[in-house]
């Protein structure tokens, strides 16, 4: 048998795993979306293209070096 610290640690265990699964559905929807917007650049005319390139350049740029 354990002890009562390991039966509460058992239990904060076994209730976190709704959590858990809640940020991997939060993390497979974010991977989809990402590659969604992927293919989406992916089929754009050049000109679209540079413009996209162009403002994630000012993106970064604005951001701590």
């Amino acid at each position: 048998m354990t002890d009562n610290d390991e039966l509460a640690r058992l239990l904060r265990e076994a209730r976190d795993e709704d959590a858990a699964v809640a940020d991997l559905e939060g993390c497979l929807q974010r991977l989809h979306r990402a590659r969604d917007a992927k293919s989406a650049l992916a089929t754009l005319p050049a000109e679209q293209l540079r413009t996209a390139l162009q403002m994630r350049r000012a993106d970064l740029g604005s951001g701590p070096a």
